[in-house]
């Protein structure tokens, strides 16, 4: 499915996550300040309004949405506040961040955020501090004593902090570290945190998926099972048993099977955790490739697990794509 604006331009609209109630689908669109929502019975696209406070021709400003009391929760990319729209109102928020202590990227200053009680937790990117706000309380707290500490620790080798993969597990979110060969874990309940270095590995760990026991990553050439811990069960080598080479950005796990998305190339290797050495599958659902030089550039838009279903939306042609 492609979604084109219903301006005379008719340009096609792009964007990074999207909220769906049954019926419509409401994303901020990557090209230009906007909301839209599609109804997917009538086909039919309406323009909500503009996020306030906000650039009208700044592309990219939010990636995760999330859902709270009938209420979208917009997490900046390269916006400079958390995007509010209340379904029931029809009605816009805007709750301004402060400037990072840090300079930090444009584009990428939070690429994950989860709701956690009566809270969004907005993760780095960029941003040198991770965001709270109390969605009931209208309080925003920002929590940065963790990124002195792994500055300290690994000397910051670059602007990105964390990668697009994260997963929750009860009261902790893990993400991966762009400082070191491991993962970071982040405690929702008490804002306490953990740098978790896994022993024997000297890449740097690019996608993450929890399948309920352990935890599946993958660096520029292994394939890798862990537990909570980060001890190491399985490494497997990818070009060796796969046969694909290159680095993979994004990982969904979905009824027993691992979906890692190749970063510049238009595939999903599709592996049975259940038997992970034999049964796999090479799927292209692009013929047409373009090369991104910069990595912050997939060839994806984004990859999201809704209820039971996996949707991506393909770069090169902008086309929204599901995978059962």
């Amino acid at each position: 499915m492609k979604i084109q604006d219903n301006y005379p331009e008719g340009k096609m609209l792009w964007f990074n996550d999207f909220y769906c109630d049954g019926n419509n689908m409401f994303f901020s669109a990557g090209n230009f300040n906007g909301l839209y929502a599609y109804s997917i019975v009538n086909k039919k696209l309406s323009f909500l309004g503009k996020f306030k406070d906000e650039y009208a021709l700044c592309i990219q400003l939010y990636g995760n949405v999330n859902n709270f009391e009938n209420q979208l929760i917009f997490t900046p990319l390269s916006a400079n506040s958390i995007g509010i729209y209340d379904l029931y109102n029809k009605s816009f928020e805007s709750i301004a961040l402060p400037m990072p202590k840090a300079a930090c990227g444009y584009e990428c200053k939070f690429l994950n955020s989860v709701i956690y009680k009566n809270s969004i937790f907005a993760f780095p990117g960029y941003c040198s501090y991770i965001v709270e706000y109390n969605i009931k309380n209208k309080k925003l707290i920002i929590h940065d004593s963790w990124y002195n500490e792994l500055s300290n620790r690994y000397k910051k080798k670059s602007n990105l902090l964390f990668h697009f993969d994260s997963a929750q597990i009860n009261d902790d979110i893990y993400l991966l570290s762009e400082q070191y060969s491991g993962m970071f874990r982040y405690c929702l309940l008490d804002n306490t945190y953990e740098f978790i270095e896994i022993a024997g590995i000297y890449e740097n760990i690019h996608t993450l998926s929890y399948d309920g026991n352990y935890i599946w990553c993958s660096t520029n050439s292994k394939l890798l099972k862990l537990n909570l811990k980060g001890k190491v069960t399985e490494e497997i080598d990818i070009f060796a048993t796969y046969g694909v080479k290159g680095d993979f950005y994004y990982s969904i796990y979905h009824k027993d099977y691992l979906f890692l998305f190749a970063c510049q190339m238009s595939i999903v290797l599709r592996i049975d955790c259940r038997n992970y050495m034999t049964k796999f599958e090479v799927m292209r659902y692009c013929k047409e490739e373009k090369k991104y030089t910069n990595y912050e550039y997939h060839a994806t838009d984004f990859v999201k697990k809704k209820k039971d279903k996996v949707f991506f939306m393909c770069r090169s042609d902008r086309t929204i794509l599901r995978n059962c």
